[in-house]
């Protein structure tokens, strides 16, 4: 079994960029969203990529692990996230 986590996303407007920081982990996918309104409704919604945009993540890993592209560590996306 996967191991799975519930987090609390307290300003909206930081939300779609919070996804896409950690859609570009490998090891990590995102099943659910659950918004504000939504969960006044106790309804989900489900996402999933298309084939171009699973090609387009390939391809960063692949520039990833050949070094041809940057990347951040830990510390550099907490900061990048308090200034926002």
């Amino acid at each position: 079994m996967d191991n799975q986590i519930l987090l609390n996303i307290n300003d909206s407007s930081k939300l779609a960029f919070f996804l896409e920081v950690i859609k570009k982990f490998d090891f990590v996918s995102v099943n659910k969203v659950i918004t504000n309104n939504e969960a006044e409704g106790n309804t989900t919604k489900d996402y999933s990529l298309t084939s171009e945009q699973i090609r387009i993540l390939e391809d960063r890993k692949q520039k990833h692990i050949n070094n041809e592209s940057s990347s951040f560590d830990w510390e550099d996306i907490k900061q990048e996230l308090k200034s926002l």
